[in-house]
């Protein structure tokens, strides 16, 4: 019925968690497809320790492409439908059985989350706070919103990718906003069923440096989708307001951690070409009056 695809590397303190949480699913007709990426920790012992058939390891090898390893999941699957699960994230004990209710009539579906720390403690009651009743996604409300789904809640009929040729792209969105850029091409064939219950815990890491470094590329990544999708003035007008709102925040949090002076560097182009991008003169103008001397 469903085939799950995890992707892992070096986590297998982490990952043990993950598995169990999917291995005890009230509702147990599925596969677990582990694609490794070469890790060099005791993953496999760890994998061989459950002893359980349902799941499939398999070691690519160190690939370091996100989208390469879940379109190798996909490919394997051989289920109806194809599940995805972080390999740090958790699921609520019936995350399936309601989400495989929810698909009969449906081809894909997602919900909300519990925010947990490292430690699975719950830090935040819900991932989307500011969402407060299950709805339809549409292509639309995507582009004007961003993205509203969370890849380990997601479960999607394996036909609707497969006839339809959608993968993750393995060139261009590799590692950051991979997800968010499929999902937009999906909701062009299908609408995204969004319940909004708290059937996975997503796990927050606490990592300044990395966490910004992340970002950055995060945002890289979003001017690539900001610029396919550009025609779209719902999309515009969003990312135009938010602009001004990103590089202040951004300035606060390096001001506060010490950053070097290159990350400032590479903020700043960064916000020039999602400026530049749409062409918005007046923000332009202000951004370089109030903030781009400083950062030189």
């Amino acid at each position: 019925m469903i085939s799950i695809v995890v992707i892992t590397y070096n986590r297998s303190e982490l990952l043990k968690r993950t598995l169990i949480s999917i291995l005890d699913q009230s509702f147990t007709d599925f596969e677990i497809i582990l694609v490794d990426d070469g890790s060099t920790d005791n993953t496999f012992e760890m994998i061989e320790s459950l002893n359980d058939k349902r799941i499939r390891y398999l070691n690519q090898g160190r690939i370091g492409n996100l989208s390469k390893l879940r379109n190798i999941g996909i490919l394997k699957s051989e289920k109806d439908f194809i599940a995805f699960c972080d390999d740090d994230d958790l699921w609520d004990k019936d995350k399936l059985k309601v989400q495989i209710k929810s698909a009969e009539t449906r081809d894909f579906v997602c919900s909300n989350a519990k925010v947990i720390d490292i430690n699975d403690k719950e830090i935040k009651e819900k991932y989307f706070d500011d969402i407060n009743n299950s709805f339809e996604i549409t292509y639309d409300f995507l582009l004007s919103n961003g993205n509203c789904i969370l890849t380990s809640s997601c479960l999607i009929r394996r036909e609707l990718l497969i006839n339809n040729d959608l993968f993750f792209d393995e060139i261009k969105f590799t590692n950051f906003c991979e997800d968010f850029e499929l999902f937009i091409r999906i909701s062009k064939h299908s609408n995204i069923y969004f319940e909004d219950r708290n059937l996975i815990l997503k796990r927050a890491h606490e990592s300044v440096s990395g966490g910004l470094d992340n970002n950055i590329k995060m945002l890289k990544a979003s001017i690539d989708i900001l610029n396919t999708y550009k025609h779209n003035s719902a999309l515009e007008k969003k990312y135009r307001n938010k602009a001004t709102v990103g590089i202040l925040g951004y300035k606060m949090l390096l001001v506060k951690f010490g950053f070097k002076k290159s990350i400032y560097t590479g903020l700043k182009r960064i916000f020039i070409l999602l400026f530049y991008l749409f062409n918005p003169l007046n923000f332009i103008i202000f951004v370089r009056k109030k903030f781009l001397p400083k950062l030189s």
